[in-house]
């Protein structure tokens, strides 16, 4: 499995090194953190380096990229335009690259020498791709945060919110909490937060980060805020949707929300977390909270093998269940051994794996 592994990855970079050849007056450098890029750049780099090569053409002063190449025909939407501590951030937010998802499904086939399509989910339609996919992993967020609110009997159309990033899972979960009549009064992206006491319109900011360059930096809509202040806001739910260890023992203390639903992953450390559970604060666990986007990429790869693929109302309402199904799981065990909904979600599974190999016979 290793060596099929490596051998994909080699063909990939292999494949865009001939491309790459082919371009002429083409400036390959890495991509830092100060470069702001002027319109899409194809990037291809992981925390394993297996690409880090970024073709694109710099201004003189080497701080703008004025010009790239694209290898495929693939829409300049779906391609990262910045790199920031070995992320991929497009306009969706921080995730794998669509056009890299895309190429690893084409060349694991060409090294299976058959039509593969569920080695990777998260294609795009035209290529297996899921529907409801896109918008999976925020409603996800929005499901688990309503079944929460049913559980400590907090009204959503009474609730005021703050989400957390502003990419494919943040946008997504504040404007389906707001559908949901939660007031989000606060939302912010890697290049700034903004609070409106009166609530934002959710709509509205989606259109302005979509036809500003994939940001909300210059957003009017609202005072603009650290967001760090937009953590300890007075609010009744906080959704932070953006990067790891965002809540710590630095800040713990000064968090005011009563619900914390984790849209992204490890938003909260550990020590941060035994300090909210102190504080009676509700917290949804990564693991459960943005689960939807994992269910609907099972979905993918099931529909994939089966060649038969569900409209979007059809997945929304088979993720939905799932979602709700887990909460309720989890709310139980916790309940049942009075634990934090994140301690409750490790022994569900636990169980689960235990269950299983005793009923296998394994020792």
């Amino acid at each position: 499995m290793y060596i099929s592994i490596m051998m994909l990855f080699y063909a990939c970079k292999s494949t865009q090194k001939t491309q790459n050849e082919n371009l002429d007056k083409i400036e390959t450098v890495e991509v830092e953190e100060k470069i702001e890029s002027t319109q899409p750049v194809i990037i291809y780099k992981t925390k394993s380096d297996y690409f880090n090569l970024v073709p694109v053409v710099l201004s003189d002063d080497k701080s703008k990229i004025i010009s790239y190449p694209s290898p495929t025909d693939i829409n300049s939407s779906l391609l990262p335009t910045k790199l920031k501590n070995g992320y991929l951030i497009d306009n969706k937010g921080i995730q794998p690259n669509v056009a890299f998802l895309s190429f690893t499904y084409d060349e694991y086939s060409k090294l299976k020498g058959a039509f593969t399509p569920g080695v990777v989910t998260g294609k795009p339609l035209h290529l297996g791709g899921s529907e409801g996919r896109v918008e999976a992993t925020g409603r996800g967020v929005t499901v688990a945060a309503m079944e929460a609110m049913k559980k400590i009997k907090m009204d959503p159309k009474k609730a005021i919110g703050a989400v957390q990033g502003f990419g494919n899972v943040g946008s997504i979960t504040a404007k389906h909490m707001d559908e949901h009549g939660v007031r989000i009064v606060a939302i912010s992206d890697h290049t700034g937060a903004f609070y409106n006491a009166k609530g934002i319109n959710i709509e509205k900011a989606i259109a302005f980060r979509n036809g500003n360059n994939g940001v909300l930096r210059g957003f009017a809509d609202g005072k603009e805020i650290t967001n760090e202040e937009l953590l300890t806001l007075d609010v009744d739910v906080l959704a932070p949707c953006a990067l790891e260890n965002q809540i710590t023992g630095a800040n713990a203390d000064q968090i005011k929300a009563q619900l914390i639903v984790e849209g992204a992953n490890g938003p909260i450390t550990a020590g941060a977390d035994e300090i909210l559970t102190k504080k009676g604060i509700i917290v949804v666990p990564d693991i459960l909270a943005n689960g939807g986007g994992v269910t609907v990429s099972y979905f993918e790869w099931t529909q994939n093998r089966f060649g038969y693929y569900y409209p979007e109302d059809e997945i929304n309402k088979r993720a939905d269940r799932y979602m709700i199904n887990a909460f309720k799981n989890i709310w139980a065990v916790a309940d049942k051994h009075k634990v934090s909904l994140r301690i409750a979600a490790y022994i569900f599974a636990i169980e689960k794996v235990s269950k299983s190999l005793k009923s296998r016979g394994s020792y």
